[in-house]
């Protein structure tokens, strides 16, 4: 395979990218998913409501990152 800078360039930003959407994605989807349903099984959970407090800091973040990116 032939090597050009540009290409191996865009390659690094695609990677770069794909890192910052992976970590956000990964909480979208454990917030609308699984997130949802243990808060609708216990609610008023504290141990419940502060993970998702959590999640919620770390999802503006990664979000943040990518803005970034």
């Amino acid at each position: 395979a032939l090597r050009c800078a540009e290409v191996d360039a865009f390659d690094t930003a695609l990677r770069d990218l794909a890192r910052h959407l992976g970590a956000a994605r990964d909480v979208d989807v454990f917030l609308g998913g699984i997130g949802q349903e243990v808060a609708a099984a216990l609610p008023g959970d504290r141990r419940i409501t502060q993970l998702l407090r959590v999640l919620e800091a770390r999802r503006r973040a990664a979000y943040a990152s990518l803005r970034a990116a």
